[in-house]
């Protein structure tokens, strides 16, 4: 994955190779990424790198699909 940064948590690798595969744009930003959907009507999904809370794959991955991603 270019322009990754330090990762702490290792399925966020798989999560965004997944994300480009459905065409997703994923923008590196200083605290993790943004991901745009291909719907331009969707709004964007923040990961980041260093996430504070236990459940926050859950939450992510609520969000991607509330956007259309599927996994």
């Amino acid at each position: 994955m270019k322009g990754c940064l330090p990762i702490k948590d290792k399925r966020i690798v798989p999560l965004l190779e997944q994300l480009e595969e459905q065409g997703w744009r994923i923008h590196s930003t200083k605290k993790g990424w943004l991901c745009y959907p291909p719907d331009k009507t969707k709004t964007a999904v923040a990961i980041h790198k260093t996430p504070s809370d236990s459940h926050w794959f859950e939450s992510c991955l609520r969000l991607l699909r509330r956007s259309g991603f599927r996994a």
